[in-house]
Formats: C-alpha cells, structure tokens, sequence
C-alpha cells in the first residue's frame, strides 16, 4: 500500500498543532507580562553629589538622568534582569522608583581631568514600590536596596541602576508565596 505523502504531512501536522499552539500561548503570555513600571520624581532632580580624584574632592551632582532615562527606560531594564537567572513567574509586576539617593566618587580621574569619569564608587540608596496584584491601583509595598561599590567594583551610574534592579527582583521572589 501506497501512502500520499500529504496524508503523511497532514497527520503530522494535526498531530503537532496542538503542542505548537500551545508553545505560542505561552510565549504570547510571557511577552505579555512587560512589567509596569514609573519613576516618581524628574530625572533633572539632583540625586547626590559626585566626586573625583584619590581624596574625592567635590566634582558636580548626579542626576535622576545619570541613572535612567525614561519610565520606559526602567520597564526595559527591569524585564531584561526578571529574563535573567531565576525565571520565578512574577505575575503583572508594577514597580516605581519613589527615592534615589547617591555619594559617589571617580576615583580614578586624576589631576588635570585624566582617567575614567564614568566609573563610580560609593553608595547609592533606591527606594521602589511594587505589587505583584493586577487588581492594585498603585504598588503598596516598599522596598530599599543599597548598592556599596569599591574602587575596584566601580561602575557608571546605568550600570548601578541595574544592579539595584538585580537586588529588587531577587528581593520579590524571596517575598512571594
């Protein structure tokens, strides 16, 4: 007996959808679970002072904007570090940044403005709020993270505010059910 090879492909194929069909529902729930996310003070605010040299001389300020750039900037940050490592279901997680208080210092720029600016040490304190409950109008429960860096640890401001984010999502999956 002879078999049409689109029988063949047919029944394969009936066979197949319903599991594909299902991979693609996961996936869609999946890139529909963006978390929400809003930052509760302007970006030009003046979070703390920066500093610069081996004494930490007084160099400028930080601002919000050295750390993020937009609400969108935190929710594309914060859906790359949930991507990361653990992939605990967080449910719709809302999340706003609500204080950001910094004491960094460009150890290794030197005298007559040489060396590395971007690289800071020191400490920078983040206040967010989140809910892991679709049905809550705002985040209610608060959470703070302290990000201690050392000269040899130093990084720039954005590379701090993922770190924080880091600590923040491995927080929330301590504190889920």
């Amino acid at each position: 007996m002879r078999l049409d090879h689109r029988i063949l492909i047919g029944g394969v194929v009936a066979m197949l959808l319903p599991a594909l069909s299902q991979a693609a529902l996961s996936q869609a729930a999946a890139a529909s679970a963006v978390p929400r996310a809003s930052i509760a003070f302007p970006l030009s605010d003046v979070v703390g002072p920066v500093r610069a040299g081996l004494l930490c001389l007084p160099n400028g300020n930080l601002h919000g904007r050295d750390f993020l750039r937009s609400d969108a900037d935190l929710s594309v940050r914060l859906q790359d570090v949930m991507a990361e490592g653990d992939q605990t279901d967080l449910g719709t997680l809302t999340i706003r940044l609500q204080a950001l208080s910094a004491k960094l210092c460009a150890k290794s720029w030197g005298v007559m403005g040489i060396g590395d600016r971007k690289a800071l040490s020191g400490k920078a304190e983040f206040a967010f709020a989140w809910s892991t409950d679709p049905t809550q109008s705002s985040p209610d429960k608060v959470t703070r993270i302290t990000v201690r860096l050392g000269k040899g640890q130093a990084m720039p401001p954005d590379e701090i505010m993922q770190e924080a984010l880091r600590r923040l999502v491995v927080e929330i999956r301590q504190q889920l059910p």
